[in-house]
């Protein structure tokens, strides 16, 4: 570039003199901080704001950006290269984490615990099971779905669950920390059969001898809701006759069993329905199961 100075007054002539314009170095200029970046699978690229004296300078045409370590969980960096009015490298760096797992809930019935988790990008999940007798947690399931049934399990019985999410790296192997929870299995679900004599129904059911008690339900083909008639506070006994009937109704019966743990009634799963009446073919009995609802 050029200046040129001319003389005024007292002075006179010109005088031309040449100077050189030097890029803004970086250490002048005022870089954004990278957040943490979630662990995806694929190649993170966050952005980065870059200043200089109040104006905001454009990536690809004041600098560029290029990546290291940039995919698997860890520490990363963004190398800043600069270029036309600016000059020199910056290097900031930035992690890459996994994402938590969250929302692990089961459910138990009296022969199973069915687990399920927020479904995290990773290679694997891993579930684990506390082993009384080795006093630890075991793997009992490697794969990458987000839920999974735990079968063959004892009725009444409290399991300990834990999971974690992993990667595997080019640099390593990367683990979340293990989300855990606790569950008690039900009373198994009793099967039952029914004997329709003289306007009366008995129901029989199977004896479950770690319970404390059962509960019969009933509904008829005129209401769509199953309705609590007589609970039975003895683990020994197995059936109940339901007198003074109409001959002309339809009735289906349900039960359940429970067992009272620390003050809390823990109850199975309802049984199979099963119909009595002299008109079954006026009520379809599939239909009133899928609209049943239960008044405990």
């Amino acid at each position: 570039a050029y200046v040129t100075v001319k003389g005024r007054g007292l002075y006179t002539g010109e005088l031309v003199a040449e100077f050189e314009i030097l890029p803004a170095d970086v250490s002048l200029l005022t870089f954004s901080s990278i957040p943490a970046q979630y662990y995806s699978g694929n190649a993170v690229r966050p952005y980065v704001d870059v200043e200089y004296q109040g104006y905001y300078l454009y990536q690809n045409e004041d600098y560029s950006v290029s990546y290291v370590n940039n995919t698997d969980p860890g520490k990363a960096k963004a190398v800043l290269s600069f270029m036309g009015n600016y000059t020199g490298t910056k290097e900031i760096a930035f992690e890459i984490v996994l994402s938590s797992i969250e929302n692990f809930t089961a459910s138990a019935t009296g022969e199973s615990v069915k687990l399920s988790w927020t479904n995290v990008p990773c290679d694997e999940y891993r579930l684990y099971v506390y082993d009384n007798s080795k006093k630890k947690y075991v793997t009992v399931k490697k794969g990458t779905d987000s839920s999974y049934t735990h079968k063959k399990r004892k009725q009444l019985t409290t399991y300990k669950y834990a999971v974690k999410a992993i990667v595997y790296g080019e640099n390593g192997t990367y683990k979340t920390d293990s989300m855990y929870l606790t569950v008690m299995t039900k009373p198994t679900t009793p099967t039952i059969s029914l004997t329709a004599k003289n306007k009366a129904v008995t129901i029989k059911w199977s004896k479950n001898s770690k319970v404390d008690g059962y509960v019969v339900y009933r509904m008829t083909n005129w209401d769509y809701e199953y309705e609590k008639i007589k609970s039975i506070n003895n683990k020994n006994t197995t059936s109940w006759t339901n007198k003074g009937l109409n001959k002309d109704d339809d009735y289906y019966y349900v039960v359940r069993s429970y067992k009272k743990v620390d003050g809390k009634y823990i109850y199975s799963d309802y049984s199979e329905q099963k119909f009595s009446g002299s008109s079954q073919s006026r009520l379809n009995a599939a239909t009133l199961k899928s609209k049943r609802s239960y008044k405990v």
